[in-house]
């Protein structure tokens, strides 16, 4: 899932040696948004991660020589 938001956060993208499964990231192309969601999975050795997308639930698998990770805070849910 792409979105038209134009520039990652501030700050330098995060480190995948500081992640941990459960961590909420967005992964950033450039000046587009690629995807967010919840880390299923790391192996900083090979610099990947998979990812379950909000909110469809898809998983990616993202490497981090293509993608700027960010740690973000997960969205929160509206209440009924």
């Amino acid at each position: 899932m792409t979105s038209p938001l134009s520039k990652p956060p501030a700050g330098p993208a995060t480190p995948i040696t500081e992640l941990v499964v459960g961590d909420h990231i967005q992964a950033w192309t450039a000046t587009t948004l690629y995807c967010s969601g919840i880390v299923e999975l790391l192996d900083p050795d090979l610099g990947v991660l998979w990812v379950r997308e909000d909110p469809i639930g898809a998983r990616r698998l993202l490497d981090t020589e293509e993608h700027q990770i960010h740690h973000h805070r997960a969205p929160t849910s509206p209440l009924p």
